[in-house]
């Protein structure tokens, strides 16, 4: 029987996803992918033999290789694939209007190989992924999107997204975006210090329903509303930084261009025209870093002591 495997057990290996073995007869695969786009992922395929339907896993970031749930569906005479996609263990870069042209290149591979149907099965951040993914399939051109959430232009409707049979959804949450919404401590008053903080808003002053365990918190609903509002501002002011940041790049990648057309390498671009300084191109790759804090401080609550399940905090 396979398991999942948690990282605080270091004897059964850091993977998350993973199984301890599969049945007997299995074929493994390994099957590299190359999409629309010409980005690069790798999966592996898992037969028994005679299987016309497949099973997908995929995340945004982690790799689905290897799941838990795989020995079991092979076992019922379901083939898996599991893939890693193009971004991946990386939260920095990512851009899942790229992604789903992996989920994609992916799908079309597996019908060529013969299966009548294909089901994708999203556990925790691959169910909002393969959500994405095939609402956008589903959508005939040109009602798809034609740029991604920072502007940059990727027409998903000159390119070919086949839609799957099925979706399975595992575990999931409603996306990256509304998962680090829920969470964000909207406390922080001021983003260059990160023990800045608003009492009024702050989950564990006593005096807006925050306890100690093992006593459960209580927090009243008009705090709740302010709180949720208040995580809605924080989000919003963030993204507003990152926007200016997404503007400045590529102010600056505009005048790269023009430098190298210029022919000179030694020369920027500056607002008052050319002068000497740093390489242009440096600056138009050299993204400004961020550090926001408390952005992952889910709020201590009644529910999460009513699915203890009679177990002990800690």
């Amino acid at each position: 029987m396979a398991f999942p495997q948690l990282a605080r057990y270091p004897a059964l290996g850091p993977s998350l996803w993973s199984f301890d073995r599969l049945p007997d007869g299995v074929r493994v695969e390994p099957m590299p992918i190359l999409a629309e786009d010409g980005g690069e992922s790798h999966g592996t395929l898992f037969t028994r033999g005679g299987e016309r339907c497949v099973a997908m896993f995929m995340h945004p970031r982690g790799d689905m290789q290897r799941h838990y749930a795989m020995p079991r569906l092979l076992e019922a005479g379901i083939a898996t694939f599991g893939q890693a996609g193009r971004f991946i263990n990386n939260d920095v870069n990512l851009i899942h209007e790229r992604l789903i042209l992996d989920v994609a290149a992916a799908v079309r591979r597996l019908r060529e190989r013969g299966f009548a149907k294909i089901v994708l099965v999203g556990n925790s951040g691959g169910g909002a992924l393969y959500s994405f993914y095939q609402s956008q399939a589903a959508t005939a051109p040109p009602g798809r999107l034609e740029d991604t959430a920072a502007g940059d232009p990727c027409d998903l409707n000159k390119l070919d997204l086949p839609q799957a049979d099925g979706l399975v959804q595992l575990a999931t949450h409603l996306g990256q975006g509304k998962l680090m919404l829920s969470i964000i401590d909207p406390s922080v008053v001021d983003e260059s210090d990160p023990l800045s903080i608003d009492p009024a808003l702050d989950m564990y002053d006593p005096a807006n329903g925050f306890r100690p365990l093992p006593e459960p918190s209580k927090y009243g609903s008009e705090f709740l509303a302010r709180y949720a509002a208040a995580q809605s501002a924080r989000v919003a002011r963030i993204d507003a930084v990152a926007r200016g940041f997404v503007a400045e790049s590529g102010d600056w990648q505009a005048r790269d261009r023009l430098v190298l057309l210029a022919a000179s390498r030694r020369v920027q671009l500056s607002r008052g025209g050319l002068r000497e300084g740093p390489d242009a191109a440096r600056l138009a790759v050299d993204l400004v870093r961020s550090r926001f804090a408390r952005v992952d401080a889910r709020l201590p609550g009644e529910a999460r002591a009513a699915d203890a399940g009679g177990r002990l905090p800690g």
